[in-house]
């Protein structure tokens, strides 16, 4: 070992003046930030939420309580980096024992101490010493040292004398000092590793972590006497001689622009590692040396040198960056599955039953061995064999109890003599290594031995029981003497199948199978075990040119999924098939020679073939196609008879969907209403992008050479194939599927995607597309997005989009056709005609016989079809249009002079309005109309309202969907007239008992804020309950829409829930409480007026009394602490569900949103943003809010009081009414959770509300 030090020696240059400059100009750096202090004997932090710190000058560092991140409850007195966001621990004093909340550390003037809540004292900084005084003061440098000084100004303590892992510039590890690992990425208890100095050199090793002793080193780094970390990153090394020698150079920028430290990580890597300063969010840490460079192979070394990396029965796998993969062999689990440096235990281990006297092996059918390469665990072995080959070897293993694994050096690779090693359990220093590793390792396990007589109930009570390919061991129940091994598994499972479903005349001729599920059976299923069958492929394992069955042996039937095992030779698969054809007759071996293609062969067995090919779904329709029906479309090349296509399925059909005109109107009638803008965008050649799935051969190009009676495969979509625009539409909706869009059940060309920042629209017409939305960024980003996917064009804002002219202003969008139409008046030379003031006459009458025939049938379907494009942005002409559309199969002259006549008036610039069949406005904006014949004649005017009536509510019901999932909310008509009933569907007790409540306590109540009760019904099974109607729905629809209701509308209304809960608990006869305060529960009356709804759940108290008791009641998210302490609750458990409401209702969300990551529990975020002083969070995006912040601030404070985890801390409602109409001022609240991760301010008093 001594020469692998001299080498590493060797390889160290020592440093120049320049290095030593610096090391001096440290020193003196130090010293004068000797005279700073901040902090003072008598000082004290607390373990709490306050997050109260001794920060140093620069704020780089801080000194104090941390939570532990694997401990939450616990909390670690330590030293951080205080400007980057992870905030990285460098030094604490109690890894191994965190403590618990409320504990505190103070200064005292021995030092540090730091005691539990009981004022038991944990730990000190044994800061006293002989001369000095006591203690002065204490500083939180911005080296990160914190120190300690004495009387006579000397520092009698620092944390760079007393380190944990890690070291920083400035600080020197002596001989006296050890760095010592911690036991996990997320816990600082001490670990396996130690960085040390011994008998004069600097080492790495590992200890035992029960007695604290240290193994023999794994890495000899150089001889010396100290270790230096200079300020400008370099580790430095002083030899005996007083010289120093660079360790670790630093290739990174220079110290003001970065932090260092070096650490010993959980792994028993020392790393040096660098931190931009520039660096913004959570960017990692830099690694820019090591040691050592391959963690897994410092451990092979001839002596022992503990469990190694990854601890015992393990596997070491080395990374690029010198860490360590830990992972367990075969039939070996990890111990702790957060950390698997702790090693692996084996899934099965020998019994004493499984050996003899002699420790030989009983029933060596119970074990068999899993197969690994390039491993191997150096320090194992008990027994070395010479001269042998793989199957001596495992067979010397397998015979022997104590042998776990066999090692095994090929002959080849050992001058012709094969060596195997014997290892038993524990397994040490296992490790990886495709270079250095040639061996072949067997792992020794148990198979899974089964009862004969329980194998049958097992398999019916649907337990998956895998069989090894060796076969199943079987046992005596009750001797459990080895009877030796059934036939090969799967043969095994067929035959328990097959008995389970035989009858038996001991239980009426029925089969165990019938009697346990009660299903009679048929016997189609039953099949010869490992006759041939014939399997029909998945796609993507053939293509039209080759079979699409193949042959394979029948082994049984599935365990967990319906179907026929069968193996495959050809993929060498065992697989399930539900679509089999069976050749019972024939054996598998003697159609060892058998072709697929041989059509000879199988000209007798075409019906069964053609068995294979109906879905699952359509297997009622094989006669059809047993008979060859003409009617089942197939796109399939192949010999006749052989090939048939799937049923149903025509592949010349194109799906490709595109925008509805309806969907465009409405999606530039929110823009305008929302006031956001529209953009336009262009795929260039969109078609080329598709990707094909179906199979499309083509004949070659002719300037290709290619073999004769050859075709070539289209891989990708080309312009007028007729799977182009499906593909190209598959392709783009599986694109911005992953920039989080979602695809609109009720308009397949419309994508939406929703975040915190707002939503977008996107609108698909195959190469063109219209994008809206209030989140501006996130459209950008968009467009960046299919830049980088597609060759896009960007046409900026929308302005002509498929030959619809669209003129945005102030007041919103303009759809026009004028282009359009002018240039179909010159398409019917009629530029020169004089304009008419209708579309046609009232009193014309088109017949199909009127006129002579019209002989050009192209051009009259032409202009009828350019007719029903114009009536997109023309309602006045849809009833014209209509009536020739009609007359298209056989037109005649009148015909064509009709559409004349409304090309005329179409052509003309005159605005003229006509009454049309139908029309829907959102808003004030017409967005949809028709004139549509109606399919079915009427016998009288009264049917024919009526089919009317029902066409439009149709066209309705799928416009009222597509607004919805454009996030528009959807109010009820106008009508005093109207009311609400609540009807109970089944009388049962409990809600027999809810009925009861709500009559009786909205019965007794009167207030402008309660939902009104005109009346009820209480007879026989009916539960009727009769409301005043609120048009406007409820608070919920108007909160959590996408239109982000008025500022001023917000505030007015939780003052006016305020004034009606005031009302229920203090003002009325009965005190009530309503115990389900939410959004859902406050309804809206038509002039936006809340009014509390939904006294099922309510409670009432008599006068004499403050509290009652009942079980939990309310909702999720609403319920106050109270409920769950088994105490009688008050009137102010709907204090606490109006404080997380208050916070919904200003900042219109949910109280629980999960996808916002930190930000999901709304009452948690809202508070951290109100300690940090960043309320400008929760309202992001309202101008009107940001504009009034000392309300938002004051609505905040309301509501933190009202959500305080101490019951006695919440205030009255007619309380918190006066704070929120400005009456009373708000006090700073204090943090109102017990267990958070925020401060709690032991400044603040809590006040005495009236």
């Amino acid at each position: 070992m001594q020469s692998s030090s001299d080498t590493m020696t060797s390889s160290l240059a020592a440093v120049r003046n320049p290095l030593l400059i610096l090391l001096t100009s440290f020193f003196l750096l130090a010293a004068a930030q000797q005279g700073f202090r901040n902090v003072s004997v008598g000082d004290v932090l607390h373990a709490d939420d306050q997050n109260l710190t001794w920060q140093s000058p620069s704020g780089d560092f801080e000194f104090g309580f941390c939570r532990v991140p694997d401990q939450q409850d616990r909390f670690l007195l330590a030293i951080w980096f205080a400007q980057i966001p992870n905030k990285t621990i460098v030094w604490s004093a109690n890894g191994d024992n965190p403590v618990e909340i409320k504990s505190n550390v103070e200064l005292t003037s021995n030092g540090l101490v730091l005691r539990a809540p009981s004022g038991m004292e944990l730990w000190r900084s044994n800061s006293t010493q002989n001369g000095t005084g006591g203690v002065s003061h204490a500083a939180m440098l911005d080296t990160g040292n914190f120190v300690i000084t004495g009387m006579n100004s000397d520092n009698i303590w620092e944390s760079f004398q007393n380190p944990t892992d890690t070291i920083l510039p400035g600080q020197e590890l002596g001989v006296d000092s050890i760095l010592s690992s911690a036991i996990s990425r997320t816990s600082y208890k001490k670990g396996r590793f130690q960085l040390r100095f011994t008998s004069g050199y600097l080492v790495l090793n590992q200890i035992d972590v029960v007695t604290g002793k240290p193994f023999q080193f794994y890495l000899n780094i150089t001889d010396g006497s100290s270790l230096i970390f200079n300020e400008s990153g370099y580790i430095l090394i002083r030899k005996s001689s007083g010289s120093l020698v660079e360790l670790a150079p630093n290739n990174t920028v220079p110290k003001q622009d970065s932090y260092y430290r070096a650490t010993l990580g959980f792994d028993g890597v020392f790393t040096l590692y660098s931190y931009s300063k520039t660096s913004y969010g959570d960017a990692p840490w830099a690694s820019s040396w090591y040691i050592p460079e391959d963690i897994c192979s410092s451990f092979v070394n001839p002596d022992p040198r503990g469990s190694g990396p990854c601890g015992y029965n393990s596997i070491c796998q080395p990374n690029h960056d010198g860490r360590a993969t830990c992972r367990c062999p075969d039939g070996f689990s990890v111990l702790n599955a957060k950390n698997p440096i702790f090693g692996c235990r084996p899934n099965y281990q020998s019994k004493p039953e499984d050996c003899n006297e002699e420790g030989s092996t009983i029933g060596e059918d119970r074990f068999e061995f899993n197969t690994m390469q390039f491993v191997d665990w150096p320090f194992a072995d008990y027994e070395l064999l010479q001269s042998v080959n793989e199957i001596e070897c495992r067979r010397s293993c397998i015979v022997d109890c104590l042998c776990a694994v066999a090692i095994l050096q090929p002959p080849e690779r050992n001058n012709g003599t094969g060596r195997c090693w014997k290892k038993k359990l524990p397994l040490s220093n296992g490790w990886f290594n495709q270079e250095k590793i040639d061996r072949k390792v067997f792992i020794k396990i148990g198979l899974f031995i089964l009862d004969l007589l329980a194998l049958s109930e097992l398999c019916d009570l649907g337990l998956e029981v895998t069989f090894s390919t060796h076969g199943c061991p079987v046992q005596d129940p009750w001797t459990r003497q080895l009877l030796g091994t059934s036939r090969k598994g799967d043969a095994t499972l067929t035959t328990v199948y097959l008995i389970n479903r035989i009858s038996s005349s001991v239980i009426n001729n029925k089969s165990s199978y019938e009697c346990l599920h009660g299903i009679p059976l048929t016997y189609d299923l039953l099949k010869d075990f490992g006759c041939a069958c014939f399997v029909l492929l998945p796609p993507h394992e053939h293509n039209k040119l080759k079979p699409k069955a193949r042959l394979c042996c029948f082994l049984g039937y599935g365990i967990t999924h319906k179907g026929y095992r069968r193996w495959d030779p050809m993929s060498q698969k065992l697989r399930v098939s539900r679509h089999v054809v069976f050749w019972e007759h024939t054996a598998l071996s003697s159609l060892s020679n058998f072709k697929v293609s041989s059509f000879d062969q199988l000209s007798f067995f075409t019906n069964p073939f053609v068995e294979l090919f109906p879905s699952v779904s359509d297997a009622g329709t094989s006669d059809e196609l047993y008979n060859a029906s003409p009617h089942a479309p197939t796109g399939t090349l192949g010999c006749q008879g052989f090939y048939i296509g799937v049923w149903k399925i025509d592949y010349e059909e194109t799906f490709a969907p595109v925008a509805r005109l309806t969907s465009v109107r409405s999606l530039l009638a929110i823009a305008a209403i929302r006031r956001w803008k529209s953009f336009q965008m262009n795929v260039k050649n969109a078609f080329l992008n598709g990707d094909l799935e179906e199979e499309v051969y083509m004949k070659p190009p002719s300037g290709l050479n290619h073999p004769p009676n050859k075709v070539s495969q289209l891989r990708r979509a080309l312009y007028r194939l007729k799977q182009s625009p499906r593909a190209w539409y598959a392709k783009f909706s599986a694109t911005v599927s992953e920039f989080s869009f979602t695809l609109s059940p009720h308009d397949t060309a419309l994508f939406i995607r929703k975040t915190a920042r707002g939503m977008i629209l996107l609108l698909l017409y195959i190469d063109d597309m219209i994008i809206i939305g209030d989140d501006i960024t996130g459209v950008e980003k968009l467009k960046q997005s299919l830049n980088q996917k597609f060759k896009m064009k960007d046409l900026g804002v929308l302005s002509y989009f498929l030959r619809l002219e669209v003129t945005s202003s102030d007041d919103g969008y303009l759809l026009s056709q004028v282009k359009y139409a002018s240039d179909l008046v010159s398409k019917a030379k009629l530029s020169d005609s004089k304009s008419v003031s209708t579309p046609l006459k009232s009193n014309v009458k088109l017949t199909p016989m009127d006129g002579s025939p019209f002989s050009d049938l192209t051009h009259y379907r032409q202009l009828v079809g350019s007719l029903v494009y114009l009536t997109t942005t023309r309602p006045d002409i849809a009833y014209a249009v209509h009536i020739v559309t009609q007359l298209m199969a056989a037109p005649r002259s009148t015909h064509y002079a009709a559409i004349l006549c409304i090309i005329h008036y179409a052509g003309d610039s005159n605005d003229r309005k006509s009454t049309t069949g139908y029309c829907f406005f959102l808003g004030d904006t017409l967005i949809f109309w028709r004139n549509k014949k109606q399919t079915v004649p009427s016998c009288s005017s009264i049917e024919a309202k009526y089919r009317a009536l029902g066409g439009t509510t149709s066209e309705l019901l799928n416009l009222h969907w597509l607004l919805e999932d454009m996030g528009v909310p959807q109010p009820l008509a106008t009508n005093l007239n109207y009311v609400a009933v609540k009807k109970l569907e089944k009388v049962i007790r409990e809600w027999e008992k809810e009925f009861k409540t709500e009559v009786n306590v909205i019965g007794h109540t009167h207030h402008r804020n309660l939902v009104r009760l005109f009346g009820y019904c209480n007879e026989d099974e009916n539960r009727l309950l009769v409301y005043e109607l609120m048009q406007n729905g409820s608070l919920a629809s108007f909160l959590f829409g996408v239109l982000r209701p008025s500022w001023k509308q917000r505030l007015q209304i939780a003052f006016e829930i305020a004034r009606g809960l005031t009302y229920l608990h203090e003002e009325c006869s009965t005190q009530i409480i309503h115990c389900d305060i939410k959004p859902q529960n406050i309804l809206l009356d038509d002039s936006f007026t809340a009014k509390i709804s939904d006294f099922g759940l309510a409670k009432l108290l008599i006068n004499s009394k403050s509290h009652t008791l009942t079980g939990i009641r309310g909702t999720k998210g609403y319920v106050a602490p109270e409920w769950f302490r088994s105490t009688p609750i008050t009137v102010k458990v709907d204090v606490y569900s109006f404080g997380v409401m208050l916070l919904e209702i200003f900042c219109c969300r949910r109280c629980v949103e999960l996808e916002m990551d930190e930000a999901a529990i709304l009452t948690e975020w809202a508070y951290d943003c109100y300690s940090e002083g960043n309320l400008g969070k929760l309202v992001e995006n309202d101008e009107e809010e940001i504009n009034d912040m000392g309300r938002v601030e004051m609505l905040v404070k309301v509501a933190m009081w009202c959500v305080q985890d101490e019951p006695s801390q919440w205030p009255k409602m007619r309380t918190v009414t006066m704070m929120l109409e400005g009456a009373l001022l708000v006090p700073a609240p204090p943090c109102p959770f017990l267990y958070s991760f925020k401060p709690k301010d032991s400044s603040i008093i809590n006040p005495e509300f009236p």
